[in-house]
């Protein structure tokens, strides 16, 4: 890790606890906050080398339209499904993706101090499987119950 890295770390460090010891206004830490995250994530995004991957054009011309397909079915989304479901499904995504990039952030300051096998063991993600494609016209079927009622 490199000094610059570090003390952008130990800065973000401070600024997370700095609430809990002395009155820090809550703008100022959220834009400081935001600002140094940005900061370490480019910093840490630039490699040596040039990039082996630029965008294409059709995924240029492709990009318009699934933004707006996204913006569109999050319209749809509140509008007919209860502002709270919503609100709630949504929060519990980006508290995912927030528990996820803190500890990418982490990881690298803390790998020293972490037992060996769980720096070099590849972490297997395995998720249900559905055995019997007869088994999802009912799954569908008892959302869109449970929505109903």
């Amino acid at each position: 890790m490199k000094n610059i890295e570090r003390i952008a770390n130990v800065a973000l460090a401070g600024l997370t606890f700095a609430p809990l010891i002395l009155k820090v206004d809550p703008n100022l830490n959220v834009i400081l906050t935001a600002c140094l995250t940005v900061f370490v994530g480019c910093y840490r995004s630039v490699k040596p080398t040039p990039p082996s991957e630029t965008m294409s054009n059709e995924h240029a011309m492709r990009f318009p339209l699934v933004g707006s397909a996204m913006l569109l079915s999050l319209f749809l989304l509140f509008k007919f499904l209860s502002k709270d479901l919503v609100n709630a499904v949504l929060t519990c995504y980006f508290f995912v993706l927030g528990i996820v990039a803190l500890s990418a952030t982490l990881l690298p300051a803390i790998k020293r101090f972490l037992p060996k096998h769980w720096n070099e063991d590849v972490i297997i993600w395995r998720f249900p499987y559905i055995r019997c494609m007869y088994s999802l016209p009912f799954l569908f079927r008892a959302y869109m119950c449970s929505l109903w009622f």
